[in-house]
């Protein structure tokens, strides 16, 4: 299916530019904890303000590409497919962020897409990691899915390593 694609309403997340094997959430993460080794990204979300009324369920879009910094621009990066994208109710521990349950996941396609399934309201961790041979980093955000949510495709661009 098509993303929808307009100038109006987008969400760009870069992800930051962490040493390789470091996450940002916090200390020293567990070997299960799916943020291990990922970077926290940087997001603007010009999508509108939730009501009340629109706080139904929702799911996230977009598409995932890959860049040299200081070399490639939006324009010229690369989409990456194939890469897993996947989304964790959210929790807190010792004030950080902690991805918890699985609850939904992804592969890009050839054009770096990606549509998570309908989600119930709540604020969600979604990982994107891409294949093992990938020259690109993985990285993490979080966002709320509700009724609107899908309506803002989201461009992740991810560094090289």
């Amino acid at each position: 299916m098509p993303i929808k694609r307009s100038s109006l309403g987008l969400i760009f997340i870069a992800i930051a530019l962490v040493a390789a094997g470091c996450s940002d959430h916090g200390p020293a993460a567990p070997e299960s904890d799916p943020l291990a080794g990922l970077a926290a990204a940087t997001r603007g979300d010009s999508a509108p303000s939730q009501s009340p009324d629109s706080l139904g369920p929702g799911h996230f879009v977009g598409t995932l590409y890959g860049y040299e910094p200081d070399r490639d621009s939006a324009a010229s990066a690369v989409r990456i497919e194939g890469a897993r994208v996947t989304a964790y109710i959210r929790e807190e521990a010792n004030d950080r962020v902690v991805a918890g349950d699985q609850v939904a996941s992804v592969l890009t396609d050839a054009q770096g897409d990606f549509r998570l399934p309908t989600l119930p309201s709540d604020q969600y961790v979604v990982t994107f990691v891409p294949p093992a041979a990938s020259p690109y980093r993985g990285g993490w955000t979080t966002a709320q899915a509700w009724q609107h949510s899908g309506d803002y495709p989201w461009y992740i661009m991810l560094p090289r390593k």
